[in-house]
Order: C-alpha cells, then structure tokens, then sequence
C-alpha cells in the first residue's frame, strides 16, 4: 500500500529533528549562571551605597535636629535666673548644663546634654532635665564638643557634634564622619 505524500514528508522532517545534546546544556547553563551573578553582584552594590546613603542622610538629619535644639536651649540659657551660673561645661567638655527658668513659676529647670554609649550599638545623645531620667535626644552621635568662647559668665558657646556609620559600614569604602557645629551666644545675658 501507498502511503500519502503528505505522511512520508512529515516522517522524514520528524526524523530530521536533534534535540539539544548535553553539551549546549551545559553551556546554556554555565552562561546562564555568569549573567546571574554578574547582576546580583550589581544589585548587591548598588543596595550597599543606597543602604549607606539613607544612613548619612538620617545621621545628618540627627545632627541638624539636635544642633537646632542645643543652640535653643543655649539662647534661652539664664531666662528667669536669678545670678550668673546660668550654663556649665564640664572639665571634659563633653557634657552641658543648662539652666532655664519659667515666668509662671520660680522654679529653675536644669536640662543637662551628653553622650550615652550604655546602648551596644550606637551611642546616643540624651537630654535629662531636672532629676528625671534620661531620655534619647538624638541617635548615632557619638562626639559632642562644648567650648565657651568667654570666660566666667559664659556669654557664647562653639558646639560641635560628630557622628560616625553604624556598624555595618565599618572599614568599608562606605564610611564616612559627618561633624557639625555652631556658635551660639547667649540671648537672655
């Protein structure tokens, strides 16, 4: 019996056909895998620097916000107290004393600045007013410098506040200090 035509030629064209050998596999494979790392190590850097560039960002921010609010307290420094002992620096420079009065009392609030590094991951810049506790004032500071720019009274202060990366940016290319200042004289003296 004669087969159709159109049989004998699908036949032969379904034989004609190779699949793929083990080989082309392989190095299908083997590029496959160099793309693959080459873009996760792309995107792996790339996460790296936006990690490090929100860190500085929030840090600056830190400092900017905690710079505003000390050059405040030290303008207001002496409202409504009587005498000349209205601001103090300790011998270290490191820590401030504020005294503020109130014009609805005769109380006088002692508001006193410094650095806390009794969290193991970060030091922190802490306000404690009064003999309350301590709270956070700002994150990731870890160098605060008060200098008065006059003798007793304290008529001016130079404040200057330094932070450094997290842990995770550490002796890396990403690591970078950010340190600002100001001076400040007094307003109520």
């Amino acid at each position: 019996m004669n087969r159709p035509v159109w049989i004998s030629t699908r036949a032969a064209s379904v034989r004609g056909i190779r699949g793929l050998t083990i080989i082309e596999l392989l190095i299908a494979l083997l590029l496959s895998a160099i793309v693959g790392s080459a873009a996760l190590s792309f995107y792996k850097t790339e996460h790296a620097v936006y990690r490090s560039q929100t860190d500085t960002a929030d840090r600056q921010g830190n400092l900017r916000a905690a710079l505003d609010e000390l050059s405040l307290q030290v303008r207001r420094a002496g409202y409504m107290v009587p005498g000349t002992d209205y601001l103090r620096v300790s011998n270290t420079r490191d820590t401030l004393t504020v005294f503020v009065g109130s014009a609805t009392s005769t109380a006088v609030d002692t508001i006193r600045y410094f650095v806390s590094r009794a969290t193991a991951t970060k030091p922190i810049l802490v306000r404690k007013v009064n003999q309350g506790t301590a709270n956070v004032f700002a994150e990731s500071i870890d160098t605060v410098l008060f200098v008065p720019t006059s003798t007793a009274p304290i008529r001016g202060l130079a404040i200057s506040l330094t932070s450094t990366p997290q842990n995770q940016f550490k002796n890396t290319s990403l690591q970078t200090r950010r340190r600002l200042g100001a001076n400040v004289s007094l307003r109520n003296r």
